[in-house]
């Protein structure tokens, strides 16, 4: 693992202490790294098991509607968004 990618999983863990039950949180880069992104949530998801991705479908504009906004993530590319690259992800806390 690169030492970014550890540092944004230190980031993410913090901000997940100081989330009251049912808290929602985005993280969000602008990098297409799985490394810094999907490896991530994975992760934190794993470690944080009171932790539940949300569903992001219904936040979307319909161009940015992915599969995988299901599962609570999207990425952003350059080439098929007109976007810089950009990974959106929002967890909630469990009740």
């Amino acid at each position: 693992k690169s030492e970014l990618s550890k540092i944004l999983y230190s980031i993410l863990g913090n901000a997940i202490k100081y989330l009251a039950p049912g808290g929602e949180l985005v993280y969000s880069t602008c990098t297409i790294l799985p490394e810094e992104n999907e490896d991530i949530i994975h992760k934190a998801l794993e470690e944080y098991s009171f932790m539940e991705p949300v569903d992001i479908t219904g936040s979307l504009p319909p161009a940015f509607k992915k599969p995988s906004a299901k599962d609570g993530y999207i990425t952003l590319y350059p080439n098929t968004d007109c976007t810089d690259g950009f990974f959106i992800c929002k967890l909630r806390k469990k009740k």
